[in-house]
């Protein structure tokens, strides 16, 4: 798993992936809102992106720390699911892929 250019120990992005990373979306390092031009480029970077948008949200919302943890509990459930439904392997969920 490479990182993509500029990043450091508390803001990353993973190579291949437009959305994994804390404060990596829309393929770039930046706290922007999710731009739907953007697409994933998987299964696992639909579910950053998904976690991405959730973020943003929680960020406005009335209850911000609840609306964070969930979205986090989402995005680990939405990948354990996709292990557990045989869609990727573990080696594929831990690296990033494009295309």
């Amino acid at each position: 798993m490479e990182f993509v250019d500029g990043s450091t120990l508390t803001r990353f992005g993973f190579k291949g992936t437009n959305f994994c990373g804390p404060g990596f979306t829309n393929g770039r390092l930046g706290n922007e809102p999710v731009d739907d031009s953007f697409g994933a480029l998987g299964p696992v970077d639909e579910a950053c992106k998904t976690h991405d948008d959730s973020i943003g949200k929680a960020i406005i919302s009335a209850t911000p720390a609840a609306d964070r943890l969930a979205a986090d509990t989402q995005l680990i459930a939405d990948v354990s699911g996709l292990l557990a439904g045989g869609q990727l392997d573990r080696a594929f969920a831990l690296e990033s892929h494009s295309g």
